[in-house]
């Protein structure tokens, strides 16, 4: 058995006592955010001078070579096969010798993504038009009003397959999914509807107002008009009053920035003597006195002041006032005693809608709506996890920047392209060399559940292993989304919105929107459905094969004379048939020895 290893491309020399012994490991027990990597033992390399020079003459303490620091990659051939390609080598230590260990299969993207913790919300999910003609998804009898022709549509949803698409393109992950049919009819619905700053084109666009010789006692700008009788308020984008949306509003927190120079010339009546004013800065809520920065007295009746503004205002609007909003300089109110008010100057005015908190677009506009701001709070990883516990799924590696993921059912799909190890295997007899009757972290009861919802209601199934040593019980899963309860017309129910009468019609102010756990549904119809994802039924629809793999296991141990072409094609997903035992194995572990014996790890199918 001749072994040759390249590290960074460049062939290494090996003794003939090296021994390289190489642990290839299965992930069809582990978590998505556990995946394992094969490795091998520690291999010890003559101190050559190739081997030395690999290094860089890292073993001298002088030396400011950064070799040992780094990582390095790896090929490995057997009988001139390449049994490892790919792999990560890791300098150990130098003394007598120079030691190594490789490992592969440990897909550095993905662990990467796993340390991020980032959320859905960091995804570019794009942003769609959602008001109550559009084309949507329902899965929330719809409010009606006293004007029926007003209902509360549901928010828009975000479906899976575009989730983890986006994952894999924004992470470097190249993802393979898996063939299962519900996989693009999963969507998570969005459980809100906040507009947040710069969604809306033009929340926050400067405006300035340029105002010549302008006989008036106020200047203006309207940022938001409507009055308490409207059924929705406009926003204003820039000085042409152009309303660019329009929506059904709760209120809305404003910020706005007075930047500018401004001069006032007033000229006072016959009866009146020049005298210094108070002025403001006003709003529809607050009022904001002001000093001017230069005060001139030209004849008793001429005075003229000059303000040098740089001012913030911020307050908060709601929905049943008469909503106007304006910048408005004023003397008090004392217009009766001028013959003129002439202005000049520049003001720039800086609108800033800080928290906009909608309930419904009106009807026939549409309002722009940013899928990931509104998604669920939940991390990406959280999000992966939960669909592949929810659909008996597990993760193998694919090179370094890959994964596939697999459905358990894929071990026995694939019994017809099973390798046959019978003669493999140095036991011959039909008892096993060595068997198990246990796997860690099991119970008699296995508990998948839904988190519980905004009641404590929770939906759960269970998996069994018929083993009375066990402890009874034990929650292995617990998904991220909570559970829908009730359904009406065939339409799912998610409190999103509450009323505070039990009149069947509602006026829109009387609806606001609750804090929601997140949830998951199927699309069937143009409707949102959990027909067919309530625990039990995807216990029985996608972790059948796991269930048969948990109920009684057997795990042997035996020794399987593999060669270098054996190991180069070993793949997880593809079991193995051994004629004395009649049975079926997936592999758990190899780990090769001298003269291609190799100690393997198998469970019974």
């Amino acid at each position: 058995m001749r072994h040759e290893l390249f590290i960074d491309n460049k062939k290494v020399d090996l003794s003939p006592s090296t021994n390289i012994n190489l642990t290839y490991k299965s992930n069809l027990l582990s978590e998505l955010d556990k995946i394992t990597s094969s490795y091998s033992y520690t291999i010890k390399l003559p101190k050559t001078k190739r081997n030395m020079e690999l290094i860089e003459g890292c073993n001298i303490p002088s030396n400011d070579s950064s070799f040992a620091y780094l990582q390095h990659r790896a090929r490995l051939l057997r009988d001139g096969i390449e049994i490892v390609r790919d792999a990560v080598v890791v300098l150990l230590s130098v003394g007598n010798d120079i030691q190594i260990s490789l490992s592969w299969g440990n897909v550095s993207a993905l662990a990467d993504f796993i340390k991020s913790g980032k959320k859905l919300s960091d995804l570019n999910l794009g942003v769609v038009e959602w008001n109550y003609n559009r084309a949507g998804i329902e899965y929330q009898p719809s409010y009606k009003a006293h004007d029926t022709s007003r209902t509360i549509p549901s928010p828009p949803v975000i479906f899976n397959r575009d989730i983890f698409n986006k994952i894999a393109s924004e992470n470097g992950i190249d993802i393979e999914l898996p063939s299962v049919s519900i996989w693009d009819k999963l969507a998570i619905p969005c459980l809100n509807a906040i507009i947040e700053p710069g969604v809306i084109d033009g929340a926050q666009k400067e405006t300035k107002v340029a105002l010549y010789n302008t006989a008036a006692q106020t200047i203006s700008m309207s940022l938001v008009s409507g009055s308490a009788n409207d059924d929705y308020i406009e926003m204003i984008g820039g000085s042409s009053y152009a309303p660019y949306t329009s929506f059904k509003i709760k209120n809305v927190n404003y910020s706005l920035f007075v930047k500018g120079t401004l001069e006032m010339l007033i000229t006072f009546n016959s009866q009146s003597t020049a005298r210094e004013e108070n002025y403001y800065i006003t709003d529809s809520k607050n009022q904001y006195k002001i000093e001017p920065s230069k005060v001139e007295i030209l004849s008793t009746r001429q005075i003229r002041y000059t303000f040098n503004l740089n001012n913030e205002m911020s307050g908060k609007l709601y929905r049943l006032e008469a909503c106007s909003l304006s910048i408005t300089i004023d003397s008090g109110g004392l217009q009766s005693a001028y013959s003129s008010v002439q202005t000049t100057g520049n003001l720039s005015l800086e609108p800033a809608i800080t928290s906009l908190y909608t309930i419904v677009p009106r009807q026939n506009i549409p309002l722009k709506y940013d899928l990931a701001k509104n998604a669920p709070d939940m991390t990406q990883i959280e999000y992966m996890k939960g669909i592949m516990s929810m659909l008996g799924l597990y993760a193998e590696p694919k090179g370094e920047r890959g994964i596939r993921i697999v459905p358990y059912s894929t071990l026995t799909d694939n019994i017809s392209n099973a390798l046959d190890w019978s003669d493999k295997v140095v036991n011959k007899r039909s008892e096993a060399s060595d068997i198990e009757y246990r796997m860690s972290n099991m119970a008699q009861k296995l508990i998948f559940k839904y988190k519980e919802n905004e009641i404590g209601d929770t939906e759960w199934g269970a998996l069994y292993v018929d083993d009375e040593t066990l402890q009874y019980e034990k929650a292995v899963v617990t998904l991220p989304f909570a559970p829908c309860q009730g359904k009406t017309s065939s339409v799912i129910y998610i409190p999103i919105y509450s009323v505070q009468l039990s009149d069947e019609y509602y006026e829109l102010d009387d609806i606001s929107i609750n804090s929601v756990t997140p949830r998951i549904a199927e699309l069937s119809n143009d409707r949102l459905s959990v027909f067919r994802l309530g625990y039990g039924t995807l216990l029985s629809s996608y972790w059948g094969a796991y269930a048969n793999l948990i109920r009684r296991p057997k795990i042997i141990k035996e020794q399987v004379k593999l060669n270098a072409i054996d190991l180069k094609n070993i793949d997880m997903t593809i079991p193995v048939y051994i004629s004395q035992y009649g049975s079926y194995f997936a592999i758990i572990e190899i780990k090769t020895k001298k003269d291609d014996i190799c100690d393997v790890q198998l469970l019974k199918i």
